[in-house]
């Protein structure tokens, strides 16, 4: 197997992780479902930072970083909400779990996620025709 197939295996393998992640935000089913979404969009980002000078690579890695900038706030979210339930803080935990769900759907529902799954779908095509030369 080439580099070039073993790259793009490498990124479809992320992206059915960033998929499977996005129908658990959707649907609530477990906390997780963020922090997993941003680790493999985070691995997205590093597998592609060495080729970042090619044009089929920054669509996609600008994306990524996109996702990772909207989703922070979520995330600092849940892990101060942990902590408070941690520490019998249960009054503080209600407002934030308001808020939390507000930005799940923020996320779920943003152009940034849709524009990330499109381009995932159209990237491997697009970069096996380019290339490496």
């Amino acid at each position: 197997m080439s580099f070039v197939d073993k790259f793009v295996v490498e990124i479809l393998t992320l992206e059915v992780a960033v998929y499977h992640a996005h129908a658990r935000l959707e649907s609530r089913t477990d906390r997780e479902a963020l922090h997993d979404l941003r680790i493999a969009v985070r691995r997205i980002r590093s597998l592609l930072r060495p080729l970042r000078s090619m044009n089929a690579v920054v669509a996609l890695s600008d994306t990524a970083a996109e996702i990772g900038r909207q989703t922070t706030p979520a995330r600092d979210l849940e892990v101060m909400i942990q902590e408070l339930e941690e520490r019998g803080f249960t009054k503080l935990v209600k407002p934030r779990s308001s808020r939390l769900g507000s930005s799940y759907d923020d996320i779920v529902k943003g152009t940034a996620i849709k524009n990330l799954l499109i381009q995932l779908d159209d990237w491997p095509s697009g970069f096996r025709l380019r290339g490496l030369g």
